[in-house]
């Protein structure tokens, strides 16, 4: 199994793992044969790549840490929180962040919210999620498959999903990974309030599009706070997932300490832990994944970037340990060759090296120019001159 471009498929090309809809239902299952409409539907949708099943890679399993059934569940089910939230934010529509914010502060609005966030179907989501994920020790997937149209949805399950991955490596007790894993699923809730215009524009946002989506955490927060009053670090965590550790982020300008364990007392200014861990999560998935307005990046690129946020942007202690999570090529990747002696020949990614994340075992399929020659497995582990790039 392996992830291609969608436009190189051909048909017949069996698919690797299912394809979500917007609601989180199974659009086309794992397995099945795609056809011309098929992958028309999908580039309309915004997919750009899927997973396939071939010969040539037949014996590789691309790992997923938690299963297409189960991803379908959870993101039908931030898809029922956002949709059961629609019709307050649809009375809302054409108010400023300011009036909104007011509204639900309204005595009005915090009587009807009790009943607004299915909190049992969200608790049960968390609960299977946690099941399939703490036996995991690294993030060895790649970021889900999303299209433009259930991306926050999806995006806020991968989240959760890597946020539990890093929270268990830190042993926190179950309680504290049930309300981290349930402050990922509802922590862009505030989005609801946001135009889709702005949220799915391509191009730069103008300062007046920035100033209404970065309102999406304070709304957010509100919307919780009259929701579910009694759980606050869940609903902090959507006021500051936007916030850094140099206090240049928004929307309260919070500082951190770069560090995990935190002093018993002078936290006040401080973002909470589970915001940093989220915070990381939600960088994670958003950068490898495609967005209206820039194509996933590189899963190396990603994690180049990312350890340049740390310290200013990004908790820095936290952010090691989740860097030791996660291979910088992972399974199912396409690479080219660029540098050694197998320079420009491609492949695909094997096996990771769980002591060594960014010397895989790579699958060399084609030849330089681009001929298919005799596969053979190359340890990069044990050759020091190879250098690959992700292909995406």
């Amino acid at each position: 199994m392996r992830r291609v471009s969608l436009k190189e498929t051909e048909p017949g090309t069996l698919l690797g793992h299912s394809i979500l809809d917007a609601k989180g239902n199974i659009l086309l299952t794992g397995g099945t044969a795609l056809t011309e409409r098929y992958v028309r539907t999908l580039l309309e949708r915004g997919t750009t790549a899927v997973t396939i099943q071939d010969e040539e890679t037949a014996d590789i399993e691309m790992p997923e840490v938690i299963s297409d059934a189960l991803r379908a569940k959870a993101t039908n089910t931030v898809y029922r929180v956002f949709e059961a939230i629609g019709g307050t934010a649809a009375q809302l529509k054409g108010l400023s962040p300011r009036e909104i914010q007011g509204k639900l502060r309204g005595t009005e609005f915090r009587q009807a919210a009790g009943h607004l966030v299915p909190t049992a179907a969200v608790v049960s989501v968390v609960d299977d999620i946690m099941n399939e994920v703490l036996d995991t020790e690294l993030l060895t997937g790649m970021a889900a498959i999303k299209s433009y149209d259930n991306y926050t949805f999806a995006h806020s399950v991968e989240m959760a999903t890597a946020a539990l991955v890093l929270g268990r490596k830190l042993r926190l007790d179950r309680g504290s990974l049930k309300r981290l894993a349930r402050a990922c699923l509802l922590h862009d809730i505030g989005k609801i309030f946001v135009d889709e215009a702005i949220l799915n524009k391509q191009g730069k946002l103008t300062d007046e599009e920035f100033e209404v989506m970065k309102s999406h955490p304070t709304l957010g927060f509100e919307l919780l706070q009259a929701a579910q009053p009694n759980d606050v670090l869940i609903n902090h965590v959507a006021y500051q997932h936007h916030e850094r550790q140099d206090g240049k982020g928004y929307p309260r300008g919070l500082n951190g300490l770069n560090q995990v364990h935190r002093p018993p007392f002078g936290n006040e200014g401080r973002i909470i832990l589970i915001a940093e861990i989220a915070a990381i999560a939600d960088v994670y998935d958003a950068l490898a994944t495609d967005r209206p307005y820039r194509p996933a990046l590189a899963p190396e690129v990603v994690l180049d970037i990312m350890a340049k946020m740390g310290t200013s942007a990004l908790n820095q202690e936290l952010l090691d340990l989740f860097r030791s999570l996660v291979p910088s090529f992972p399974v199912g990747m396409a690479i080219r060759v660029t540098a050694g002696r197998w320079l420009g020949y491609t492949g695909v990614v094997a096996r990771v090296n769980k002591e060594k994340l960014d010397r895989p075992v790579v699958r060399i399929l084609r030849g330089s120019g681009g001929a298919k020659i005799p596969s053979f497995d190359l340890d990069l582990s044990e050759d020091a001159a190879t250098r690959i790039v992700s292909v995406l």
